[in-house]
């Protein structure tokens, strides 16, 4: 069920991302942080799920593509030490929604992201209960 609720959200926020993501913003930063809070577990598949629909109907599915996914991958691990706070949920979108920004040359959209980003982690952090869980 986990991986239906993942590739939905992948779905979304790719076609988002693709249309408005360079106008508006990017969906791609609240998703990460729900995978990477709830279904940590699922991250590699979302991060190849999304970098093969996003840069296969924008771009090209090539080294764009290949170093978007590590930079996702990475980001994911090298701040895993500061376990669920806002620092982690900040630095660990900063790489590859940077990378974003920095491809589609609107960078007014990285603080428009930041500002939902800062909500969607208060949202999700604030809902989780004793047991570190939360119902989707």
């Amino acid at each position: 069920m986990n991986y239906i609720y993942i590739i939905i959200m992948t779905l979304i926020a790719s076609s988002w991302d693709r249309w408005m993501g360079d106008i508006l913003f990017f969906v791609f930063p609240v998703v990460f942080l729900v995978v990477q809070y709830l279904l940590k577990e699922k991250m590699y598949f979302f991060a190849l799920l999304y970098s093969i629909l996003y840069f296969s109907s924008k771009y090209d599915i090539g080294l764009m593509t290949i170093v978007f996914f590590i930079l996702t991958i990475f980001s994911f691990h090298i701040f895993e030490f500061l376990e669920k706070s806002y620092l982690r949920s900040l630095f660990s979108t900063f790489i590859p929604l940077f990378f974003l920004v920095f491809i589609n040359k609107n960078y007014y959209v990285l603080l428009i992201s930041y500002i939902l980003l800062s909500i969607t982690h208060f949202v999700i952090v604030g809902r989780m209960g004793e047991n570190e869980r939360i119902t989707l």
